[in-house]
């Protein structure tokens, strides 16, 4: 089963399926896509998203909504850290959401 982004392994990892997030660990290239978008009220994502990012030694490419700060402020300072050790670079990209980004935001709701 393919993972489309970071909430649906964070949500595998709430279940106790861990397979795919070794596999996430242990990848060459992997993206997580869309990171902070999950309900974590408990800081759970944030604290796997820490271990994994930890553990990476392969290349990464993460995409979020939110700007290095938010990050720092609404998940971890860590989870910042992680992205920009050993010379790694942020790319921020300042785009308008197009309407089917919105329609896709609609159909996802919190718990």
């Amino acid at each position: 089963m393919p993972v489309d982004d970071w909430r649906q392994l964070s949500d595998l990892l709430r279940e106790q399926k861990y397979g795919r997030f070794e596999d996430a660990e242990n990848a060459w290239f992997l993206v997580l896509d869309d990171i902070g978008s999950d309900y974590d009220p408990n800081k759970f994502s944030t604290s796997k998203l820490d271990k994994l990012l930890r553990s990476r030694r392969h290349w990464t490419v993460i995409t979020t909504n939110l700007t290095p700060k938010q990050i720092a402020e609404e998940l971890d300072p860590r989870i910042v850290s992680w992205m920009i050790r050993d010379g790694n670079k942020i790319v921020q990209i300042d785009a308008p959401i197009t309407p089917f980004a919105n329609k896709r935001n609609e159909n996802r709701s919190s718990p």
